[in-house]
């Protein structure tokens, strides 16, 4: 996912033509300033299903063996795991929020 940002700008260039593809780049409206551009790719980030996602069926089978067939990798593959984190839903809407953040469960509720 990291070089492909960079592979859709170098597709542009190496065409060295107009692409008349209803999802090419369109002309800005206002001429561009930027002269470069810093892209940062960081690799490791919190998972999802430790603070927004929470996966009741990852609880439940918790410790079991992937379902399916094993697929060999480079690295040994484990059994599924459950988040270590307890969540509870939280402000108006319900979302669940992890206990990584109790700040903003609190204010998320408190502002309800």
């Amino acid at each position: 996912m990291g070089a492909g940002f960079g592979m859709v700008g170098l597709t542009n260039v190496l065409a060295g033509a107009e692409i008349e593809s209803p999802l090419a780049v369109k002309r800005p409206h206002f001429p561009a300033k930027a002269k470069r551009v810093i892209f940062l790719f960081l690799n490791g980030g919190m998972s999802q299903v430790d603070t927004f996602d929470p996966k009741p069926m990852l609880i439940k089978h918790d410790g079991e063996p992937m379902p399916g067939p094993k697929i060999k990798t480079d690295r040994a593959s484990g059994a599924l795991m459950r988040s270590p984190f307890a969540f509870r839903k939280c402000g108006q809407s319900g979302v669940e929020v992890s206990e990584i953040f109790p700040q903003w469960a609190r204010a998320s509720t408190t502002s309800a």
